[in-house]
């Protein structure tokens, strides 16, 4: 019987840490690494904004 519990108990901590160390961090890269483009995206909007906009602060 205990070994049955302990082999339980081992099997059950195994599928938790599992899943806590493996599989969350391998969906947050991912959710990160799709998001990334966007981001990418929006910041070569930006910059091309920022070359192609008007100089304000021509002391004119």
């Amino acid at each position: 019987m205990l070994f049955f519990f302990i082999s339980i108990f081992l099997l059950l901590g195994n599928q938790i840490l599992t899943s806590i160390l493996v599989f969350i961090p391998i969906r947050i890269v991912e959710s990160v690494g799709t998001l990334s483009w966007v981001i990418i995206g929006y910041l070569g909007l930006a910059f091309l904004g920022w070359c192609l906009g008007n100089n304000t602060n021509s002391g004119r």
